[in-house]
């Protein structure tokens, strides 16, 4: 899968129309979370919109970096994967978050793993099977990434060199106004629409079309 980064030049840059310069759509490829269902709701990663969202690319590198106003328009964040965890990114305005770019680093280190601290079965038959031991962190390196659901695209870049440019351009961002239209503004577009925000494993499967037969939009 590919992210693009959409350069947008000249003076009238509005919800991501380009109405003077060329347009530069450099890719990165990457592993992108995707969303599945169970019973009760879903786990993993989409989009709220079904054409994609285009976002100004914006660089956190830092924990300090990670409060409410950080974010002052809709943005693709970019950020290492020591920095990745749900606690952090909700710390954002997750308003304006439409999708995150994940990068590993020279000084990225085994010590974590986005799985559940606490991989009980949660929401299955086997999450009965040792209520005793519920809380016991059987992973305590886990950041239970993996078991949430998040209303924004994830992608986890192959190497800091791939996400290097997309990190320049986050870099040039910092220097344009919000909302400017004005010089230059890099964007990012992520499209990974996976059906309406409330949706659960039997609804998807019951799907029906507009001619009232079954469709159902994923995989049992």
């Amino acid at each position: 899968m590919a992210v693009l980064g959409l350069l947008e030049h000249g003076s009238g840059v509005e919800a991501g129309a380009v109405t003077t310069g060329v347009p530069q759509n450099p890719t990165v490829p990457g592993g992108e979370c995707v969303r599945m269902f169970h019973s009760k709701g879903d786990v993993g990663c989409f989009s709220l919109d079904k054409d994609g969202s285009r976002a100004r690319l914006v660089s956190v590198t830092s924990a300090d970096a990670f409060h409410h106003d950080k974010l002052k328009e809709n943005s693709i964040v970019l950020l290492p994967d020591s920095l990745f965890s749900t606690e952090n990114v909700a710390k954002l305005n997750g308003a304006f978050i439409k999708g995150l770019l994940v990068y590993p680093t020279s000084s990225s280190s085994t010590s974590f793993n986005y799985e559940s601290t606490h991989p009980q079965g949660k929401g299955t038959v086997d999450g009965v099977l040792n209520p005793v031991f519920g809380e016991y962190a059987w992973n305590p390196s886990g950041r239970g990434v993996m078991s949430a659901s998040l209303p924004y695209p994830v992608v986890e870049v192959a190497s800091e060199a791939k996400a290097a440019e997309f990190l320049e351009l986050a870099r040039k961002n910092e220097r344009a106004p919000v909302e400017s239209t004005f010089g230059v503004v890099y964007r990012g577009a992520m499209a990974y629409y996976f059906g309406p925000a409330k949706m659960d494993s039997i609804s998807c499967l019951s799907f029906k079309n507009i001619y009232g037969n079954r469709s159902p939009k994923c995989l049992p």
